[in-house]
């Protein structure tokens, strides 16, 4: 399909309109907010569909099925005054993650402070991780399968009216979330399901010894790490409150935000491989980086009684009092 490119300088309000099935006259809508200088998301659904940038341009097309990846990605660069974007289309499956690449496509730029997808009826599978957004309102969306929030600002997450959820990924560390007992044993269940898929496959690809040298995501890893020996989400964002300092230019010039560091946690518990995934300034990147680099030694990981490396992601965020 054709990607339009369009080019932007400040926050773009995007509207996501469904029409409902079976010629009714109601009409579903998905809306977010982005102060990127790029949109980049992914659709896949059924029938036709149309996409006004609303700026004179207007793409109609037919909708890809969704064939187990996303595939379908539409970008736009803008310049001048916020755009409102309406898609309208059964939409069944949208990506709008930020931070990362997903099947060689950048979403590097991608930054979502508002998603509102209460009045989509058709949406299956939704991934927002690593964004801004700080509520997300999915009680509606009775049809929902799979929901990727992590890496987000959210504080609440209610998924009890979400039935048909399998799958969930979150902050646990500091989401209150509202579930059934029945739902939290699922997600539960299908999380420790892909551990073991991911255990398989990298036993096929390292025969001999399959945790030696991996690389294990904190998520997945059996024995996480501790920071001081205590659980790392709360203690080390404390420890770098503590030992930050807000850089004076960056104070002066009113500057905040959330910056995304990743990092290794080796076998010895040194902090190795330190990079900025996500970045708000050069003096805020600059800071972290400083703080991070002078970690004290963790608790390194562990996997099937083996001391493995482990890749951390954290976000701190830089605001002024």
């Amino acid at each position: 399909m054709k990607k339009l490119v369009i080019n932007v300088l400040a926050v773009a309000v995007i509207a996501i309109g469904v029409n409902s099935c079976g010629g009714g006259n109601s009409e579903s809508v998905m809306t977010m907010t982005t102060q990127s200088k790029e949109v980049l998301f992914c659709v896949h659904g059924t029938g036709t569909f149309t996409i006004d940038w609303g700026d004179g341009e207007v793409m109609e097309g037919m909708l890809d099925d969704w064939s187990g990846t996303f595939e379908s990605w539409y970008t736009h660069k803008y310049t001048g005054i916020p755009h409102n974007i309406t898609i309208t289309g059964k939409i069944t499956h949208f990506c709008c993650a930020g931070g990362q690449s997903i099947n060689g496509h950048s979403v590097s730029n991608e930054l979502i402070l508002v998603l509102d997808v209460s009045r989509n009826p058709y949406l299956t599978m939704l991934y927002c991780h690593n964004n801004d957004i700080s509520t997300l309102d999915v009680s509606k969306n009775t049809n929902l399968t799979e929901l990727f929030c992590s890496l987000n600002q959210l504080y609440r997450l209610d998924v009890s009216n979400n039935k048909k959820l399998k799958e969930l990924i979150y902050d646990e560390h500091r989401v209150e979330l509202i579930a059934s007992a029945e739902q939290k044993k699922r997600f539960q269940e299908r999380q420790q399901e892909r551990e073991r898929e991911w255990e398989q496959e990298r036993r096929l690809q390292r025969q001999e010894s399959p945790f030696s040298d991996e690389i294990i995501p904190y998520h997945i890893v059996e024995i996480k790490p501790l920071f001081n020996g205590k659980d790392a989400d709360k203690e080390f964002l404390e420890w770098v409150t503590g030992n930050i300092v807000y850089p004076p230019a960056a104070k002066k010039n009113g500057i905040t935000g959330r910056v995304i560091i990743e990092f290794l946690i080796d076998t010895d518990g040194n902090v190795t491989d330190i990079k900025i995934l996500r970045s708000v300034d050069p003096l805020l990147d600059a800071e972290l980086m400083r703080v991070v680099r002078t970690s004290p030694k963790w608790t390194p990981g562990m996997h099937y009684e083996q001391l493995v490396n482990v890749k951390y992601q954290f976000p701190y965020t830089f605001l002024l009092q």
